[in-house]
């Protein structure tokens, strides 16, 4: 009743993550991934669970990860940072890499 904790495997193919069929048709080749992809495609899952949980809406947000997420959590915070909506900005309270 205190938190969430969302985990995301990221970018598709990598662990359980995978892809919808495109561009490959396989299921397990997603195109070319790079770090902005993974800021925009990131920012729109959260949003997206914001969406399906209003309730959550308002309740303080932190973002963290390990090993190459150093660089992947920067730049899901910058986004978020920038967003024009303010749809997570009030909510980010703060951030944290490890390795």
């Amino acid at each position: 009743k205190f938190a969430n904790l969302l985990i995301f495997d990221w970018p598709p193919p990598v662990g359980f993550s995978y892809c919808d069929g495109r561009p490959s048709g396989n299921g397990t080749s997603c195109g070319d991934w790079d770090d902005e992809r993974m800021a925009d495609t990131m920012y729109a899952a959260l949003r997206g669970w914001y969406e399906i949980f209003p309730e959550r809406q308002g309740k303080p947000l932190y973002i963290t990860g390990e090993s190459y997420a150093g660089v992947y959590v920067p730049k899901l915070v910058q986004r978020i940072l920038d967003e024009k909506t303010e749809a997570l900005r009030p909510m980010l309270r703060g951030f944290a890499v490890g390795d």
